[in-house]
């Protein structure tokens, strides 16, 4: 687990598209690692499930899951980033 507390970065075209996903030690155990959303200034996103169903969204979240799972691809349980299970 310790391989996945330095949480991930996702960027953009933009400087400004940039998230921060902080490994969640209150929310994962042994076979469930959870991973919070914050943007560059590390304030917290609203939980994916609730972000609006923009044409920008919708290209963001395939970038979004495509990192996540590149990063845990050695993790055999579920992986989780806010309310929204990818894995």
């Amino acid at each position: 687990m310790r391989k996945y507390k330095s949480g991930f970065t996702v960027s953009g075209e933009y400087p400004y598209e940039t998230e921060e996903w902080l490994y969640s030690e209150e929310h994962s155990n042994k076979d469930k690692i959870v991973f919070l959303g914050y943007d560059a200034n590390l304030f917290p996103m609203p939980d994916l499930s609730s972000r609006p169903n923009t044409d920008y969204n919708k290209a963001w979240f395939p970038r979004l899951k495509q990192t996540a799972l590149n990063f845990t691809k050695d993790f055999t349980g579920e992986v989780w980033l806010d309310d929204v299970k990818i894995k």
